[in-house]
């Protein structure tokens, strides 16, 4: 093992009587203060080192190292020129690593390639060892390449503190991962790029993650948090089988999210979630899924989502807002249990799901046991409904259009209760309105001019309940007991 030694830590020690007391230091810091952000001065003392150098040198520009010195001091900062540079290294804390050229740190069989406790990288490749690069503090990163790494690129110890920028992370080995954060630690970090079969991309517990401006190209997962808090920011996934994201238990915001495939556009449970601008293409089971969360959205896209729907909500608060739904299967908003609003929402194409010799769904937006405000929708190509609310669910709605919806505008069932401001129903194949069972609809205005069945279907033996509202419809429809028409 090559190591760089810490001044009055003798490099003779056993290596178990150093461990022992790294780790003493390392608990005794972690209970009595908190890691300082990242933002660490550039050291004042300079070393030079050149694997291409004739001889063993002094250090000076002039005469450089050829190999790092066995010793080196804190607060150093080390030049290298291009070249391969054989380790597993050890720095001392306050040291800074910039590589003047083509810089390769690597080690074949260790467990870590490069460790630090407070350090600056700029300009380097780190490559092989079972990690390539392990922080028990602080590090800040720019221009760091990382590959070849057995089990992960980076891993930031309970209570660090990382800041990367530039940086890149190549999966070269399959089932790795990425970036680690141990609980505590703290990762800030834009314009990063991460290819290759990395299992997670980054993986966080009880952690805290900053990342903007990010490619993420084949990892299984983007980003896998859990217990901690998240701020991501125009970050493109793309190339993964899993869930792009997960969160459980996670509070924290998203902007500008990208996801083509993957399973999930976004998979979470017990998280507050705020999000402005996420884009899924092709998720194969649904672009999101939550369950027991709180969520805002807004100018959200999804498109050809998988089996399960666009968006799918289960005992969920949520304010969605800004939907652009194209191609669903099974359901455009499948939401069950929870409670929240729906606003300017455009949901075309919703396919039904076969089962059997039938198929059920393609409803655009489908609510069980939910208390929810929609406004301003706009729904086309539905082989369901545009609204299906059942189990108790309470619903107001204000302007929801609906063309070419096969079971009509609105139907309600089991004890669902919908109030509909102004409806319009064109093309459906079957009545505009329907409530087949226990259920209770008010319509105050709708427009059904082009629905080629009766305006309403009400199953009055099973307990339906309509109030119909003269003034603001223009057709006629069938009388019925449990019909009541308001003038």
């Amino acid at each position: 093992m090559f190591q760089i030694g810490t001044e009055g830590l003798p490099v003779t020690l056993p290596r178990t009587v150093k461990w022992l007391l790294a780790l003493t230091l390392l608990v005794f810091l972690s209970c009595t203060r908190a890691v300082p952000e990242v933002d660490l001065p550039k050291p004042q003392r300079e070393v030079w080192v050149d694997a291409s150098a004739l001889g063993p040198g002094d250090g000076t520009a002039e005469r450089p190292f050829k190999t790092l010195p066995a010793t080196l001091s804190s607060d150093t900062h080390v030049r290298l020129r291009t070249g391969m540079y054989a380790g597993p290294f050890t720095l001392p804390p306050d040291v800074m690593l910039s590589g003047e050229g083509n810089v390769v740190l690597y080690a074949e069989n260790s467990p870590v390639t490069v460790h630090a406790v407070r350090a600056r990288l700029e300009g380097l490749a780190i490559q092989g060892g079972t990690t390539g690069l392990e922080v028990t503090e602080a590090v800040q990163a720019e221009r760091v390449q990382f590959s070849g790494q057995r089990e992960r690129a980076v891993v930031a110890r309970r209570g660090a503190s990382v800041r990367f920028s530039d940086a890149s992370f190549d999966g070269t080995v399959a089932g790795t991962d990425g970036l680690v954060l141990e609980p505590g630690a703290r990762a800030s970090l834009a314009k990063l790029f991460f290819t290759g079969a990395f299992r997670r991309a980054i993986d966080c517990a009880e952690a805290s993650l900053t990342l903007k401006e990010a490619r993420l190209l084949g990892p299984k997962e983007a980003v896998h948090a859990v217990n901690g808090s998240v701020a991501l920011e125009q970050v493109t996934v793309a190339g993964g089988q899993g869930p792009a994201i997960f969160v459980a238990g996670v509070t924290g915001s998203m902007k500008r999210i990208e996801v083509q495939g993957h399973e999930y556009g976004l998979l979470g449970r017990e998280s507050t979630l705020d999000i402005d601008g996420f884009l899924s293409v092709r998720a194969q089971t649904a672009g999101m899924a939550l369950t027991q969360s709180k969520l805002g959205l807004q100018n959200a896209r999804f498109e050809d989502s998988g089996s399960y729907a666009a968006v799918g909500l289960l005992q969920v608060e949520a304010n969605l807002r800004g939907l652009d739904i194209k191609r669903a299967q099974a359901f455009g908003v499948f939401w069950r249990d929870g409670k929240g609003s729906l606003d300017d929402a455009k949901i075309y194409t919703v396919t039904a799901e076969s089962a059997g010799s039938g198929a059920t769904g393609g409803d655009a937006v489908h609510l069980r046991g939910v208390d929810a405000d929609l406004r301003h929708i706009d729904v086309r190509d539905a082989q369901g409904s545009g609204l299906f609310a059942t189990m108790t669910a309470k619903v107001n709605v204000d302007d929801l259009a609906c063309n070419r919806c096969d079971y009509g505008v609105v139907l309600v069932e089991r004890y669902a209760t919908v109030t509909a401001k102004k409806l319009k129903s064109a093309y459906s194949k079957v009545s505009a309105l329907s409530v087949p069972d226990v259920g209770f609809l008010e319509v105050f205005d709708i427009d059904a001019d082009s629905a080629p069945g009766t305006l309403l279907y009400a199953e009055c033996s099973q307990g339906a309940k309509v109030l119909l509202h003269e003034k603001g419809i223009n057709t006629t429809w069938t009388e019925s007991p449990c019909v009541t028409a308001v003038k």
